[in-house]
Order: C-alpha cells, then sequence, then structure tokens
C-alpha cells in the first residue's frame, strides 16, 4: 500500500495523513485481500473522504474474509488434499 500511496500523495504531510489513517486494525482472506487494496487505492486517488475509505474497507473487508475462507479452505483445500490422497 505504501509504494503506491507514495505516487499518489504529492507531499509528506498528505502522505502522513493517508497513512495514519491506514493504521487500524483490518482483517479479511489474505488471497482476497488484492480487491479491497484496490478500491483503497482507487478510492485515495480520487481524493475521498478518510472516513468513507475506512467504511468501504471495512464494509468490503469483512465479507471478503468470510467468502475466502468458505472458498479457499472449507472447499478447495479439502478436494486437493483429497486428490493427493
Amino acid at each position: 500500500l505504501l509504494p503506491a500511496i507514495k505516487k499518489i500523495q504529492n507531499n509528506n504531510r498528505d502522505l502522513a495523513r493517508a497513512m495514519k489513517g491506514h493504521m487500524g486494525f483490518f482483517n479479511t482472506h489474505p488471497f482476497l485481500v488484492t480487491f479491497v487494496i484496490g478500491i483503497i487505492l482507487a478510492m485515495e486517488r480520487s481524493k475521498q473522504d478518510v472516513n468513507s475509505i475506512q467504511s468501504t474497507k471495512i464494509a468490503v473487508g469483512a465479507p471478503l474474509g468470510g467468502i475466502g475462507d468458505a472458498m479457499f479452505w472449507l472447499t478447495l483445500l479439502p478436494i486437493c488434499g483429497g486428490i493427493g490422497a
């Protein structure tokens, strides 16, 4: 996230503000996190409000965590394990 935000923000004050907004807790599935990061970077690029960025991160990240867990750990992993056994 940091390299992209460095390209988006022009001065150190804006960079510090943007990074401070991303220091909070964030939890989603590790394979699906790229979708959330893409949305967040698009919002950063269009200079959206910090509160709307945080709200979007929470609203999109949590459901993708549940979908990713169900899709990968509860479906794909047992199927691949069964094939490999």
